[in-house]
């Protein structure tokens, strides 16, 4: 049994040390998450084990008579604990040197590349579409619920959005055409600017053009690919809907856009020697719309297929609004339904 636990202890170190950089090093991956949480428990499991068959030598430690060692090893289990109370200590308050090792890490260098989800965002996969709510108060939020549509790939696990095959993000703007919100992105547009999509590494403004022309205009400015992200300014201003979810609020649109790789078609190829058509992917992303108008007191909405994002470098972040050439694009999704719930003292 002991010879088991430790070489089980071996290869779930080299386990947890390779997901450990990998998550350092790399852009967040669930993959990767659910691979270091899965041997973190195997880990302890084992750690356990092991301490179990060493309790003689602790007692042994504690029970030591003096001249025998015990000052000793009193000492040393001191200096251990110490050590790793300093240690939990600085990670806890981001101190040195535990802010310098963060510092390096891809979270860090890439600040302003990285989208997260307002607090109040929610979404689960179900087997025909995904629901995203975006709550605000106790009775006032939105629920925005997708059913695909048949050209909507079932070849990869796409129901979470997490696989790098179909992109999608969600965002709010108002009358002005300012972004009030991002509600949702896909794992993989979210962690990065560049990542592998459809067998080719890309920017993430060549998947979803239109939203991340948005993003970048909430920074301020577009990021070039070299920023230094770890010192370059962030927005202070609180950009959220949450004003606007009431029956005084100002008007406000919201707004999907979804791309699927390798989808081609005699309009949109994914190679082309026309110097005004880069290589691609195939089509365009496809945006979709729906205006909400608080003092309506409407409860549900239609979200309505506007337009596309263009294609590679070409785009410059616009909705091109001439649907031509455009075939399973635009039945990625089937429906999109928005539903608001108003503050119940409004709505009466």
């Amino acid at each position: 049994m002991k010879h088991v636990v430790n070489v089980g202890l071996l290869f779930c170190f080299l386990t947890l040390l390779a997901s450990g950089l990998l998550r350092f090093f790399q852009p967040f991956s669930l993959v990767v998450t659910r691979v270091h949480i899965a041997f973190g428990f195997a880990t302890a499991i084992l750690v356990g084990l092991h301490l179990s068959s060493r309790g003689r030598y602790f007692r042994n430690l504690l029970r030591a008579a003096p001249g025998q060692g015990r000052s000793s090893g009193w000492l040393q289990a001191a200096s251990a604990a110490g050590v790793w109370a300093l240690t939990l200590v600085a990670a806890i308050w981001n101190a040195w040197p535990v802010s310098q090792l963060i510092g390096q890490g891809y979270e860090a260098q890439h600040t302003q590349e990285i989208f997260r989800p307002h607090r109040r965002v929610a979404y689960l996969p179900v087997e025909s579409g995904l629901r995203v709510h975006r709550g605000d108060t106790a009775d006032t939020g939105l629920r925005i619920e997708f059913d695909w549509g048949p050209a909507f790939g079932r070849d990869v696990d796409e129901l979470d959005l997490s696989g790098l095959q179909t992109q999608l993000a969600i965002w709010a703007e108002n009358e002005e055409g300012d972004v009030l919100e991002t509600i949702y992105v896909s794992e993989a547009s979210a962690a990065s600017g560049t990542m592998t999509w459809g067998g080719r590494t890309v920017r993430r403004k060549e998947v979803l053009p239109v939203w991340q022309a948005r993003y970048e205009k909430l920074l301020g400015e577009a990021l070039p690919p070299d920023v230094d992200a770890v010192s370059s300014a962030t927005p202070t201003r609180d950009f959220s809907m949450d004003g606007h979810l009431q029956t005084g609020g100002l008007p406000f649109a919201l707004y999907v856009e979804i791309n699927a790789a390798k989808d081609p078609n005699p309009s949109y190829q994914q190679s082309s020697e026309s110097p005004d058509r880069p290589i691609g992917n195939g089509q365009p992303s496809v945006v979709y719309e729906a205006r909400i108008y608080p003092s309506d007191q409407r409860r549900f909405y239609l979200m309505e297929l506007i337009g596309h994002g263009g294609v590679g470098d070409l785009s410059a972040g616009e909705i091109d609004y001439d649907l031509g050439g455009l075939t399973t694009a635009k039945q990625l999704i089937d429906k999109v339904l928005i539903e608001v719930a108003w503050p119940e003292s409004d709505a009466s």
